[in-house]
């Protein structure tokens, strides 16, 4: 978005969203999003209408293409194995504990922390693929600016989200050479994502930046959730945000949030979004 913002080979598939019985021409399973729908079978396709309506998955982040598939399957796979060995490395430190060994409190607490960043991420992209906010994937594109990793838009045709992914580049950071792998920029990017679905951030009237509620805050979430991802090298967290351009966001340090507003701006703000000025 908003602003700036290798690849690993997985054998991680996701599984069907329902599974299809072709001689009875019926699910087996309900809609994901059944409860959505409390007027329509959970059994049927599309809203009994295939003809106009399209529903690869029955769930809203939805990849363009193959590439994009591909990505956001490598980067789901790459945060529940980390989930899991978050998990298996804090069971084996309290298990030790409970036999007698030192293991300080100090370091059950990170182990514990680490469990819950990576449990955080995978329930923010579980939300995003049952809400009813389509949430689109593109490869090979930066968006708006060619000189971003990446970037978060909203078609205001659609009233789809685009999570915008380039290709992996090489950053130079205070004199030190970083990977930006398309792992980190997606990362960064469905954090955005999530931000739009919690109200957090929204986008002005063309839908190309961020609009009244982003702010400092919501861009260096980002930063560091893409960091987070980052093979075979230490970030310098505090360079690699000043490489990102958040001194661009000085005037915004404040969080902002539709939550937070009061009574009064929220009917402000309603106005100006009916009014198609943000999004």
């Amino acid at each position: 978005m908003p602003h700036h913002l290798s690849t690993f080979s997985s054998q991680f598939s996701p599984p069907p969203a329902r599974h299809y019985h072709p001689t009875l021409s019926i699910w087996l399973s309900v809609d994901p999003m059944a409860d959505k729908y409390p007027g329509v079978s959970p059994y049927v396709y599309c809203a009994n209408n295939p003809v106009r309506l399209v529903d690869p998955d029955g769930k809203t982040v939805v990849p363009n293409d193959d590439d994009a598939k591909q990505l956001y399957s490598e980067y789901k796979s790459e945060v529940h194995k980390r989930l899991n060995n978050a998990r298996e490395s804090l069971s084996n430190l309290q298990q030790k504990k409970l036999e007698g060994n030192k293991i300080s409190d100090r370091k059950i607490r990170a182990a514990q922390s680490a469990v819950n960043q990576y449990q955080t991420i995978a329930d923010e992209l579980e939300k995003m693929e049952t809400s009813q906010i389509v949430f689109k994937i593109y490869t090979h594109t930066t968006g708006p600016s060619v000189t971003a990793y990446g970037s978060t838009t909203y078609n205001v045709a659609t009233g789809e989200v685009n999570i915008n992914v380039g290709d992996e580049k090489k950053q130079v950071v205070d004199g030190w050479v970083a990977t930006i792998s398309r792992i980190m920029i997606i990362a960064h990017e469905l954090k955005h994502g999530f931000q739009y679905l919690k109200r957090e951030i929204d986008f002005n009237q063309d839908g190309t930046q961020g609009g009244y509620l982003y702010d400092y805050t919501d861009e260096q979430a980002a930063i560091r959730r893409g960091a987070m991802f980052a093979f075979g090298t230490t970030i310098n967290i505090n360079a690699f945000e000043r490489a990102y351009g958040l001194g661009a966001l000085q005037d915004r340090k404040d969080p902002r949030s539709y939550e937070s507003l009061t009574p009064m701006q929220k009917e402000s703000y309603d106005a100006q979004k009916a009014h198609g000025i943000y999004h």
